[in-house]
């Protein structure tokens, strides 16, 4: 299953501001049992709580998208990052793997999808992270991919606290099958 659902208004701010997406961020949903894409998309498309994401994946594999491309996610408590980046939540809990119809569906989704083709990759740093988040331009650094916990600990600011990722074999796996 993939479609449409869009988020609450409050959950995303119309446009991009001038910006270009130049960053994937991962996440975990952190709620477990039956959590599902439908789930998700249906609890941010019915609350006001100025958070959201860009495409939610499930354990069987079902996608949802909440936002378009051309508007910004409320996903890192960072303005910047937010508007350079597109925030995919993969259900399940930190610490559990994602499962291989979920690995799949990602991979696929985002090779098919034109609007992450301006995504590096290229797994960010900390300190590139950092360069993003206050607008310096490293030299050859054009984006890249990277989880919400690696943006909380490079960041380490007001309303920083989150700390969903996946793992660093998730993301070698991913990123492998993304651009092969």
């Amino acid at each position: 299953m993939s479609g449409f659902l869009a988020t609450n208004p409050a959950n995303e701010m119309v446009g991009r501001n001038g910006h270009a997406i130049s960053v994937g961020v991962f996440h975990r949903t952190g709620n477990a049992g039956n959590d599902t894409a439908q789930g998700e998309a249906n609890y941010s498309h019915s609350h006001a709580i100025q958070a959201s994401f860009y495409k939610v994946v499930d354990a069987l594999g079902n996608i949802l998208q909440v936002t378009l491309p051309k508007d910004t996610e409320y996903a890192v408590a960072d303005p910047i990052l937010n508007m350079d980046s597109l925030n995919y939540e993969l259900t399940g809990v930190n610490g559990t793997a994602i499962t291989p119809a979920q690995m799949k569906a990602l991979i696929a989704d985002i090779k098919a999808d034109p609007a992450t083709k301006t995504i590096p990759n290229h797994r960010l740093s900390a300190l590139e992270i950092l360069a993003i988040h206050s607008g310096k331009k490293i030299q050859g650094l054009n984006g890249g991919w990277c989880t919400h916990k690696d943006i909380t600990l490079a960041i380490k600011g007001p309303g920083m606290t989150h700390t969903d990722y996946i793992t660093e074999a998730e993301i070698h796996t991913a990123l492998t099958g993304i651009y092969s």
